[in-house]
């Protein structure tokens, strides 16, 4: 597998709900993960050492990898906490059978996602992601590196959402983001 940090592939994957991770197949240890990915693994599983895979998701990709190898469809795993649920896919490269590729995507934030797309439509897809992560208080220069933009198009596109959405600040627009959330959303077509 290629150098997933010289490509903007994994930050792309991230602005799209998409985390990734790569395991290593012999020790089940995470050769490399995406920011999202990183931040829903600590979610999901608290207090677990960041090189370290839980038990469950070795031993699904152990099991999915030997599925796969002979030729079954791909399976999924999901894992629950609480109300959220973490969805992982392993998607196997022939050129480096010691290296798992894991997609991760993270049901809660597709449904937080959905609210703040119909709120605010017609907004786009990568601006709802900047309003949900503002929202949770995520710091500029993560969602900037999610989002794969340098310092000045992140605040390119602040100040778009924020004339968009008709606040001056980007905390109305977070306020703004949890509302819809909540259910208790203006859109902007009622501003």
């Amino acid at each position: 597998m290629s150098d997933p940090m010289r490509h903007p592939t994994p930050r792309a994957m991230d602005a799209f709900g998409h985390a990734l991770m790569v395991l290593q197949a012999r020790t089940g240890r995470r050769l490399w993960q995406s920011p999202l990915a990183r931040r829903l693994m600590s979610d999901y599983f608290a207090g677990l050492p960041e090189i370290a895979v839980p038990a469950e998701v070795a031993a699904w990709a152990t099991r999915e990898a030997l599925r796969q190898s002979i030729g079954a469809e791909p399976h999924p795993l999901t894992v629950l906490r609480g109300t959220r649920r973490l969805h992982f896919m392993l998607h196997l490269e022939s050129d480096t059978p010691d290296q798992w590729l894991l997609v991760l995507r993270d049901e809660a934030d597709d449904a937080r996602l959905s609210s703040l797309l119909v709120a605010f439509a017609p907004i786009d897809v990568r601006s709802a992601e900047l309003l949900l992560w503002l929202a949770d208080g995520e710091p500029a220069p993560a969602i900037a590196e999610r989002l794969g933009l340098d310092s000045a198009e992140w605040t390119q596109a602040l100040l778009r959402l924020c004339a968009y959405l008709g606040v001056d600040q980007p905390g109305e627009a977070a306020r703004l983001a949890r509302e819809a959330i909540a259910g208790n959303a203006v859109t902007v077509a009622d501003r």
